[in-house]
């Protein structure tokens, strides 16, 4: 997905772009049977795995925390477009 907003040439947001490629994912979810505190969860150990993998000593803790601002709102964008989708779809199959 990160490549996907990199090579975007649309003139797109970064938003719309995360929308295009999330939307569908978010109605597939339903139909693997996927609820979305389960993708809540999810998404937390993603974001827990990920600031693990940051050399903290070398970087410093102030560069840290501006990494971990970046993930928490790419995850929050992730997560509200996963959970439209999931609802809209919900909708649709009732």
């Amino acid at each position: 997905m990160l490549n996907q907003l990199k090579n975007e040439s649309s003139g797109k947001s970064n938003d719309q772009i995360i929308h295009d490629i999330i939307f569908p994912l978010g109605r597939r979810h339903v139909a693997f049977g996927s609820n979305q505190h389960g993708m809540e969860v999810l998404g937390k150990l993603i974001h827990k795995s990920l600031m693990q993998t940051l050399p903290k000593d070398e970087i410093g803790e102030e560069k840290c925390e501006e990494i971990e601002d970046a993930y928490l709102e790419l995850f929050k964008s992730i997560v509200y477009w996963l959970q439209f989708a999931f609802n809209r779809e919900l909708k649709l199959i009732a």
